[in-house]
């Protein structure tokens, strides 16, 4: 069906919305957006935060997770304009292969049913409830059996990128004593890896492209930006050239972009109908660049 010509004035505001993108909630939701600092339906939620609606306890954001990537940021690269040098392309592949063949076994894999209903179920069980898990969140995403598991919903270069993204981050970040990668090195892999996933990711995210998506494919979608905001939670400045200019600024983008990655949580998780214990989708929110203050369980 034919849409009817927009009215002169009507245009203009369709013109200015498109100028700055509409926000997130609007977009995720299909909802008129308008061109306001905040605008018109943030506005009204915010009148109303007693109704319980999806993304109520969003901000007006307009911004896409690579438009404030922490990745790429270290010092082999400049990351602002994503540039990197082709030897440090060709030095960090060489890398990324020679850590790609490292065998990744869980010992907690046999407790595991890998299907990604249950991997789901698994993780929002994980993110509602205070205790412990008794396996790792990071081991699972970073695993063979994953990797094999979202093949029919993802392209071979985004799933290779995420796997290396999560896997080298999370090991620098424990910093083993015995390895065949510097703790540098690790980093930096990470990096390339999280910056080219983060663009893939933007894509994958668009609210057309999620409208057709099956259920299998947000729910692998819900595990991947899960994974990405631990991956984001890891990293750490200490290695870069001070690009960022103090620890505080790099502290704040990261945070942002945690926050901007679990809108969609909340989003992918109220298309799938998850159960959200009372106050989960706030604190999926607000505690995500703490990784939601779970204790991290490295030995897998």
């Amino acid at each position: 069906r034919r849409r009817s010509k927009f009215d002169p004035k009507r245009r203009q505001e369709v013109k200015a919305v498109r100028s700055k993108r509409a926000c997130l909630r609007c977009a995720l939701l299909h909802i008129p957006c308008s061109h306001h600092n905040i605008c018109s339906p943030c506005q009204q939620l915010a009148l109303r935060l007693y109704e319980k609606q999806t993304l109520s306890f969003s901000a007006c954001v307009r911004t896409m997770p690579s438009e404030v990537s922490i990745f790429a940021a270290s010092g082999v690269t400049d990351y602002r304009i994503g540039i990197w040098s082709h030897k440090t392309q060709d030095d960090l592949a060489t890398k990324s292969q020679k850590l790609a063949l490292v065998e990744i076994t869980l010992d907690f894999s046999s407790q595991m049913t890998w299907d990604l209903s249950h991997l789901v179920d698994d993780m929002i069980h994980w993110l509602n409830h205070p205790i412990l898990s008794e396996t790792s969140k990071v081991g699972t995403l970073s695993s063979p059996q994953f990797f094999d598991l979202i093949k029919p919903f993802i392209d071979e270069l985004a799933r290779t990128d995420f796997h290396r993204m999560i896997y080298a981050i999370s090991l620098a970040y424990t910093q083993p004593d015995s390895h065949d990668f510097s703790i540098p090195e690790l980093y930096q892999v990470g990096d390339l890896a999280g910056h080219r996933f983060l663009k893939r990711l933007d894509k994958l995210l668009k609210p057309q492209q999620l409208k057709s998506c099956s259920g299998d494919e947000l729910r692998v979608l819900f595990l991947l930006v899960i994974g990405t905001i631990l991956a984001v939670g890891y990293m750490d400045l200490s290695i870069s050239n001070k690009d960022f200019k103090d620890g505080a600024e790099f502290k704040d983008m990261q945070s942002f972009l945690c926050q901007i990655l679990a809108h969609y949580v909340i989003y992918l998780g109220s298309q799938l109908k998850l159960p959200m214990a009372s106050g989960a989708d706030q604190f999926i929110l607000e505690a995500a660049s703490a990784r939601w203050h779970k204790q991290g369980s490295f030995q897998w």
